[in-house]
């Protein structure tokens, strides 16, 4: 990843919203620096769709794991689909509501 590429601010954001919102440790934040390299709007938009479902689960200690590399990885179909187990309508009513 070209992270040294990014503005500082806009690096600063994602991280404390990953790190402060997300409860992502900085070991997590470590192995996938895609999250940092992520848009910030996307990663606020996958992160609360799957806090709605009740699946924002990123220990993989725990049950229903999800790792942050698929949380930012592929299209939004392939995330919903794939990631949060759920379809593409409800993720849209979901964008369209906030």
């Amino acid at each position: 990843m070209f992270l040294y590429f990014l503005d500082s601010d806009l690096l600063i954001e994602r991280f404390a919203f990953a790190h402060q919102t997300m409860q992502l440790s900085h070991d997590m934040l470590i192995q996938f620096p895609e999250v940092l390299s992520s848009r910030e709007f996307r990663l606020r938009q996958r992160h609360e769709f799957l806090v709605t479902l009740g699946r924002a689960q990123y220990d993989p200690e725990k049950d229903l794991y999800i790792s942050p590399r698929d949380l930012v990885s592929g299209n939004d179909y392939q995330f919903v689909r794939n990631v949060a187990k759920s379809d593409l309508e409800t993720y849209e009513l979901l964008l369209k509501s906030r």
